[in-house]
């Protein structure tokens, strides 16, 4: 099949075609190599074709089985290998051993179609065969376990190849036996009788060299971190923080900053951090910014600040004291709210009362009018007190019902206030917060 235009061309050094069961052609993946880049010297590009049977770029979810094809139907006598990698896969299939693989490398495996192996259950077992680094476990991991999901009385195994360096793979195994032609690289069909030495060497190791897979992993959860490089020194140093700019402040908030920072022996930084957001809190909603003229786009600011340092380094202090006067106004708010509710309440009472007269009244006049198809006497009591709103500057920890009535008697906003802000976040868990 020639290749579909949509592939990109340049650095171009393989492509492999996807099959379905039906040996139908479902998907492509390309691969680039380019020895002159230091950092990305060898990437993929998947393709599949959609419904209108058009190749778009891009993979499916879930994505495509590469080898599914290869699976026996009828033969329960047959083993079926696993591999990380298109190429080892097709190294595999020229071999003639039916071998399977996931698309996108060894990070995105569960976003692969392993349900289908549940039509496979006849076969002897699969090997799951790891590339010889920490991915390539990581990836026969995974694959364990979407396996034991869609045949869970399948047999599994687990192959380590022999004498490799880190990294190395089935190609590698390959290329290093005997029998491997040298001009073979790992992408192409290998001619008789070279294949079937190769095979019947692999098939002799596998024989006597395979770990069940429960085995192997229980040994190597034993100690289930694994790290790529050696450990490097944690570095003590911070990046410096530039200096709070406090001389942009009027000169009495100046002052006021130093007062506290040389009174407490603080970094200004969380005075004035704190102070500036809590400031933005009483602005509120009362101003807004129109983002373009003569429209009814207007957007309206929400501050956030948040103090970082090592522990005792006196946030805490510095936020309770910038805080003090949001307090003083929020007490005399709740004193004023107290003083309206007890007025609210004689009002409401009194204005019941007038209502009560006024329907007695209306009910008397009703009964000695003459007309008695409508009355011409009016019903129209004065409206009832307002009650009074609660003012309010912060709050601490609300739960979003109370937060939206909060908001409803003030509109211009809130502060949300959190000491510790590793508390606030764990407070996502609970329940009504998420």
């Amino acid at each position: 099949m020639n290749l579909p235009p949509i592939v990109k061309r340049e650095h171009l050094t393989f492509h492999w075609y996807y099959r379905n069961e039906r040996d139908d052609i479902t998907a492509l993946v390309a691969r680039y190599d380019n020895p002159i880049q230091s950092k990305q010297k060898k990437w993929f590009h998947q393709y599949y074709i959609d419904k209108n049977r058009n190749w778009v770029e891009g993979a499916v979810t879930p994505s495509p089985l590469f080898g599914i094809d290869t699976l026996p139907k009828n033969d329960s006598d047959q083993m079926v290998y696993i591999f990380e990698g298109e190429k080892c896969t097709q190294a595999a299939h020229h071999l003639n051993l039916p071998a399977l693989t996931s698309m996108m490398g060894s990070n995105q495996s569960h976003l692969a179609d392993w349900a289908v192996l549940a039509r496979y259950r006849h076969l002897k077992g699969f090997v799951l065969i790891p590339d010889n680094d920490a991915a390539g476990k990581k990836y026969i991991r995974s694959i364990y376990d979407e396996i034991q999901k869609a045949c869970p009385h399948t047999s599994i195994w687990v192959l380590t190849l022999p004498n490799q360096e880190k990294g190395a793979d089935f190609v590698d195994w390959i290329q290093s036996n005997p029998y491997c032609p040298p001009e073979w690289k790992g992408f192409g069909p290998i001619d008789d009788p070279n294949c079937q030495y190769l095979k019947q060497a692999f098939e002799s190791y596998v024989k006597e060299n395979y770990t069940l897979a429960n085995e192997y992993f229980s040994d190597s959860d034993e100690n289930n971190l694994t790290f790529e490089n050696d450990p490097e020194p944690l570095e003590a140093d911070l990046n410096k923080v530039l200096p709070c700019p406090i001389e942009t402040f009027p000169y009495q908030v100046k002052g006021w900053i130093q007062a506290l920072t040389n009174q407490m022996q603080i970094s200004p930084d969380y005075i004035a951090a704190a102070l500036i957001v809590h400031i933005g809190s009483l602005i509120g909603r009362k101003r807004g910014l129109e983002l373009r003229p003569r429209t009814n786009w207007i957007e309206f600011p929400n501050l956030w600040g948040m103090l970082i340092g090592r522990p005792s380094s006196m946030k805490s202090v510095a936020l309770q004291s910038v805080i003090k006067p949001l307090i003083a106004l929020g007490d005399q708010a709740r004193s004023k709210y107290k003083q309206d509710m007890k007025r609210f309440e004689i009002e409401l009472e009194a204005w019941e009362m007038q209502k009560k007269a006024h329907q007695e009244k209306y009910k008397n006049s009703f009964k000695e009018s003459k007309l008695k198809e409508f009355s011409t006497t009016e019903y129209n009591p004065t409206d009832p007190p307002e009650k009074p709103k609660q003012k309010r500057y912060k709050s601490d920890d609300p739960t979003v019902e109370k937060l939206g009535v909060i908001l409803a008697e003030n509109p211009q906003g809130i502060l949300l206030y959190r000491d510790e802000l590793a508390g606030w976040l764990n407070s996502f868990q609970k329940k009504g917060r998420k």
